[in-house]
């Protein structure tokens, strides 16, 4: 294992040396909300010791801004929580479709959907 390591760590130094940077993530994803309104017992959210809470809205919308400007064309916007929790849902797939990301997506159970939302959701989607 330590051969293994060291080669890697070698590898990374001689990258490093010449100025390679790999390319920016084509996807990336943002955990707009980490709390969820169930406690599903194969899910791991339960047993994060994070800070509860949605991302900071200011801060959202930087990292959605410069991510696309370093070359990411698909978001998430979910990762260990309910994203529909996260009041600033619509208007973070808005400012993605507005910016040009390519995919917009995120994972919900789908509890907190109803009709007005999913339209509010949808109209965010097909602005620009």
């Amino acid at each position: 294992m330590g051969e293994l390591r060291d080669r890697y760590i070698n590898k990374q130094r001689d990258l490093s040396a010449i100025g390679y940077r790999p390319p920016f993530p084509r996807i990336i994803k943002i955990d707009i909300c980490n709390t969820c309104n169930y406690a599903c017992i194969f899910c791991p959210q339960a047993k994060q010791t994070s800070k509860i809470g949605s991302i900071d809205d200011i801060l959202c919308r930087k990292i959605i801004d410069d991510a696309f400007k370093a070359g990411a064309r698909e978001i998430c916007l979910s990762s260990t929580g309910e994203p529909l929790l996260n009041k600033n849902l619509e208007s973070y797939i808005a400012l993605c479709k507005d910016i040009g990301y390519e995919y917009i997506f995120f994972n919900t159970n789908g509890f907190l959907l109803d009709e007005k939302r999913s339209l509010k959701i949808l109209r965010g989607a097909w602005t620009a």
